[in-house]
């Protein structure tokens, strides 16, 4: 599974191109080629404060969570329409081209406020491109809710393909 780490803030050029980082793309790169899917962020009442951005994510991540929603759902009930519906109907394929850029649409750049730069900021096994001004309003805006504090998570050791403790 890959890993997104960190902030990368790089230009967007006026064609909309912007280079992904090069530690993303190692994760996104297969036999043909770079590529990944954008998905435009849709408000969540529970979080008001949060701006507009587009959730990134390698196919393989995609798989996974199509393959959770099937063997949660039955594929006509209204939770399997909606995630389909949001997740799949509102995607945006984008492959890298030979320097390592992709082409932001117009109406992706639009939806997340980006114009000059776009931040990647690695949440794990996604991430996330806003504009520099809306990931410091993210970033704040969970702040704010954790209270600055780290959740508490449970994290189980597991066995590493060699058969060695992590």
């Amino acid at each position: 599974m890959p890993l997104f780490l960190g902030n990368h803030n790089n230009k967007v050029d006026r064609k909309g191109r912007v280079s992904v980082p090069a530690s993303f793309r190692k994760h996104l790169s297969s036999d043909d080629g770079c590529g990944f899917v954008a998905i435009p962020s849709f408000p969540d009442p529970d979080q008001p404060d949060d701006p507009p951005y587009l959730e990134g994510m390698g196919y393989g991540q995609l798989h996974a969570m199509q393959e959770a929603v099937a063997a949660s759902y039955g594929i006509y009930s209204e939770e399997y329409q909606s995630f389909t519906e949001l997740t799949f109907g509102m995607a945006n394929e984008l492959a890298c081209d030979a320097d390592g850029r992709v082409v932001l649409p117009q109406a992706l750049l639009d939806h997340a406020d980006i114009s000059d730069s776009a931040v990647f900021w690695g949440l794990g096994s996604k991430f996330l491109i806003l504009s520099p001004r809306n990931h410091q309003k993210k970033l704040a805006a969970t702040l704010r809710r954790t209270g600055g504090r780290k959740p508490n998570v449970l994290v189980r050791p597991t066995l590493s393909k060699t058969g060695d403790q992590p």
